[in-house]
């Protein structure tokens, strides 16, 4: 954050959103907020509706919210799975069932009237910037959750991890002295890139050992 725009990187329960409802209120000169939903698990989704509600009610927030959008890329998930059984109407309700909390968030902030903008490696965040997934990784993902033939594990042996978590955005942020941080919410460590360009790397999955 500074003295205009704040930054939120999931909001996984209540006390959460409470805890930075009352860093805002704390806070009178922030008027933008940009939320970054790292994937769907509920442990990183579950207070970004109730968030994105307070925000309405205050009435003086520019609100942003970036995320996977799926079905803008349903054609190429859809060449992905070819398992010859799916159509591209089947797809977009298997991909909307698979990803529910995305779902639900994106049409809470545009029930609000508030900017849902797709979260691309190289967009620009406040003074951040996603730096991954790349499209063709989180296309994949997205073909292996929905496709019964695929396994939706990635990784081996404690270090395995859903498909779900694997493709995280990921998000790199400047600090005021210059220092670089790398939030990477429950990547698989086979995601993420250029890791020595930065001073401070979030642990992916809360610490889990192998991936550390």
């Amino acid at each position: 954050y500074n003295n205009t725009q704040i930054v939120v990187y999931d909001c996984g329960h209540a006390k959460h959103a409470e805890y930075v409802e009352a860093f805002l209120e704390s806070s009178p000169s922030i008027s933008s907020v940009y939320i970054v939903v790292s994937h769907n698990d509920s442990d990183h989704t579950n207070g970004v509706c109730k968030f994105l509600g307070w925000l309405y009610d205050q009435g003086k927030y520019a609100v942003k919210v970036y995320t996977h959008q799926y079905l803008k890329h349903v054609d190429t998930i859809l060449d992905k799975v070819d398992d010859g059984r799916r159509n591209r109407e089947s797809l977009k309700k298997a991909l909307l069932a698979e990803f529910d909390n995305i779902k639900a968030i994106i049409e809470t902030a545009k029930s609000y009237s508030f900017s849902c903008i797709e979260a691309l490696s190289g967009t620009v965040v406040g003074n951040c910037t996603i730096v991954g997934p790349t499209i063709d990784e989180f296309t994949d993902v997205a073909a292996k959750a929905v496709d019964n033939r695929e396994s939706n594990k990635i990784g081996e042996g404690q270090a395995e991890e859903t498909v779900m978590n694997a493709a995280s955005v990921q998000l790199k942020c400047t600090f005021s002295n210059g220092e670089n941080i790398l939030l990477c919410g429950d990547a698989s460590p086979d995601y993420l890139k250029d890791l020595k360009s930065y001073d401070y790397i979030q642990l992916p999955h809360h610490g889990q050992v192998d991936d550390a």
